[in-house]
């Protein structure tokens, strides 16, 4: 909780200017960006814990199509070997909008966030 919650110290916020580069835009406010990094910075503190392996997306050294394309070599696999196999996808599109915001809160401050 503590790495979440601590404020950026100046020569972090220094530090992610620095390493907008030229290319970027900060965001309208100038400064977007800027939380943006730092927040991330403090977030990979926690990333090994939180993320399970299994995800592919927005993670370091994976890709989004990593999970697609393993399907395939299974799907393949399965074909040349002639073994029954059965695929079960499912759809968690809107998934965030059945969350009950309030539980979260709940759950977050008897974790110790926001105090």
């Amino acid at each position: 909780n503590d790495d979440l919650e601590m404020e950026g110290s100046n020569e972090e916020i220094k530090r992610a200017v620095w390493d907008c580069g030229i290319d970027k835009a900060p965001g309208l406010d100038g400064f977007t960006f800027v939380i943006a990094k730092v927040l991330a910075n403090h977030l990979v503190t926690v990333l090994d814990d939180i993320v399970d392996e299994i995800q592919f997306a927005f993670v370091t050294d994976r890709q989004i199509l990593d999970g697609p394309f393993i399907l395939n070599e299974i799907v393949h696999w399965c074909k040349n070997k002639k073994k029954q196999s059965m695929i079960f996808k499912v759809d968690f599109e809107k998934a965030y909008d059945s969350v009950r915001w309030d539980f979260i809160d709940d759950i977050l401050r008897r974790f110790g966030f926001g105090e």
